[in-house]
């Protein structure tokens, strides 16, 4: 009884985890499916300059290289747009974060995303999506 008991329950979550991932393969939002699968795509390389911040530190600075200068480029951090328009390789952007919720949180290291999309729309698919996160110390 026991085991019929333990199989039920192990492929009730098997079938909840799946719909979930299902779930975020519909969805509209194309950052949250690629968080979702947890997939960076594309060529583009970014620099997280500022890995470490303190929490009175208002913004990130990254690098960019390889990415399509020809794209609009979106960072979000906490969720939140930060950033958007074209970016140029070989120059640091300086992002700001002063204000978002979440963006100092020290009881886990925050992400900051660059997504680009393929048609340069947010309703497109994605072509390039990177993440990384940084530190907040007190």
């Amino acid at each position: 009884m026991k085991f019929k008991m333990a199989g039920l329950l192990i492929t009730s979550i098997g079938l909840f985890a799946c719909g979930e991932i299902e779930g975020a393969l519909e969805s509209e939002d194309k950052t949250e499916i690629q968080v979702a699968m947890g997939k960076e795509v594309g060529n583009a390389e970014l620099l997280l300059i500022t890995s470490e911040i303190h929490k009175e530190d208002s913004q990130l600075e990254v690098l960019a290289e390889e990415v399509d200068e020809s794209k609009t480029s979106y960072f979000y951090v906490a969720n939140e747009k930060i950033f958007e328009e074209k970016i140029k390789n070989g120059e640091s952007y300086k992002l700001d974060i002063e204000g978002i919720e979440g963006a100092h949180s020290t009881d886990y290291n925050p992400k900051l995303q660059f997504i680009q999309y393929a048609d340069d729309t947010e309703d497109g698919d994605i072509s390039a999506f990177k993440q990384f996160r940084y530190n907040v110390i007190e």
